[in-house]
């Protein structure tokens, strides 16, 4: 296990997961890690719906992790650490439109629109 990547599911999970959403065996490219893009950009998931958006996140950082991605996702960890519960869930970012799923230029726009799966 490393400290940046897609954090594990359980067993049972990632079996259906597999079985249901052919693009899920691509996050396995890169190691399992404590904290990972899609830990730090959206909500715990609690369905299926919210699981492959979260898989959405997780494989913009198996495409397009980097150092620099992962000192972004350190830093927002650890911004989510210091704050109380109520300020990170205040501060989640949006989940509507694909804009939200993706790191901001310099520009303000996306840098990269994740596939619809």
């Amino acid at each position: 296990m490393s400290l940046v990547g897609p954090r594990p599911e359980a067993s049972v999970l990632h079996a259906s997961y597999v079985e249901h959403t052919p693009a899920y065996v691509y996050r396995n490219m890169v190691r399992p890690g404590i904290t990972g893009w899609a830990q730090v950009s959206t909500a715990p998931s609690s369905n299926p719906d919210e699981a492959r958006r979260k898989l959405r996140y997780d494989l913009f950082y198996v495409k397009r992790g980097s150092a620099m991605l992962d000192f972004l996702i350190l830093a927002r960890t650890i911004g989510a650490l210091m704050r109380s519960p109520e300020a990170a869930r205040r501060a989640a970012p949006s989940i509507s439109g694909s804009a939200a799923f993706a790191p901001r230029t310099a520009g303000g726009g996306p840098a990269y629109s994740p596939p619809d799966l």
